[in-house]
Order: structure tokens, then sequence, then C-alpha cells
């Protein structure tokens, strides 16, 4: 039984070896302009608010295969500032903390990919809290091997609310050999 489980198990090694995996920690930060809608039953005057976010993204868990794949599983700081006024109302923003998952792909050197994640997040002026989750797409160009511009399009749902965010950012990785990093 060793043997047969060894003989499946050595070319599986050899092929993941073969794969180049290497540590790639990240740090983003984008700005997006976030339109928000009321999606509850009740009857409001103004259907959607527009609001202005800026996220700071750390990637401490990434991984590179081969230079072409990236799988991060990363941290989001967020604040939504307070909705323009209109009809003389506004809505409150809200600073926002949350974990999510990302697979990123790199062909030459444009980047796309794809994130989901689950948060926190605080009123602000209030002591309201509120549990959301969020999905995201992104795509980028690579200006250098530790620095990329990214377009970002996401999706954040929170009880009756459901916010477009569509922004730019820039991302920098740790140089290789740091720690390891590569790119």
């Amino acid at each position: 039984m060793r043997r047969i489980l060894l003989t499946m198990l050595l070319p599986a090694l050899l092929a993941f070896q073969g794969l180049a995996v290497s540590y790639t920690p990240s740090l983003a930060m984008h700005t997006s302009i976030a339109i928000c809608s009321n999606l509850s039953l009740d009857d409001e005057p103004v259907a959607s608010r527009t609001s202005i976010s800026v996220d700071a993204e750390l990637n401490a868990l990434s991984m590179d295969i081969a230079s072409v794949h990236e799988v991060s599983l990363g941290m989001k700081a967020s604040v939504l500032s307070d909705s323009l006024v209109y009809m003389n109302s506004y809505m409150l923003g809200s600073t926002r903390f949350s974990l999510y998952a990302e697979y990123e792909a790199q062909l030459s050197s444009f980047l796309i990919g794809g994130a989901f994640g689950l948060g926190y997040g605080l009123v602000h002026r209030q002591n309201i809290g509120y549990w959301f989750l969020e999905g995201s797409l992104s795509t980028g160009f690579q200006l250098s091997p530790w620095v990329a511009l990214e377009c970002q399009l996401a999706l954040l749902y929170r009880r009756e609310y459901l916010e477009t965010h569509m922004g730019l950012g820039f991302r920098v990785t740790v140089p290789d050999g740091l720690i390891g990093g590569a790119r």
C-alpha cells in the first residue's frame, strides 16, 4: 500500500515543483466612485446615492504559480465618504474591514482577476454596524515587475443596499529576493 501511494505521489510532487511556486505579498490602494442603490421596499425620494471610496488591500498570503497565476488571501480596509447632498438629504459613509480570496492571471503585461470577500462596517457618527459581501473583477497592466496599474469593478451587498464601485488603483508587489517575493 505504501509503495502504491508513493508511486502516485512522487509524479505529483515533481509536477508541482516544476510550476515554480513563490511567495508574493503585495499592497494595493484603490480610489473609486460608489453608487449606492436602496433595495428596500420603502418609498425613498432618491433611488441611489453617489460617494467616494478609498481602499487599502494587503495580500499577506499570496502565491505566484509559474509567473502566470496568483492566488491570494488578504485583508482590506475601506473608507466610504458621506454621499453627495441631494434633495436636502445625504447618506452617511462608513469605515469597513474585510477578508477576501483573490485569483489573478497574467498574460504578458496584462492582468485580469477576481475576488470575493466578507466584511464588517461601521456607519460614521452612529454606532450602527453591518456585515457585507463583496465581489470584484479587475483588469490591469504591469508597469514594472513590482508595480501594476489596476481598474476595478466591485459589487458590495449589505442589508437593503447594493453598492457598485468603479475605480483605479496601484498595486506594489514585494521585489524578488526581499522575502521570497517574485513577479
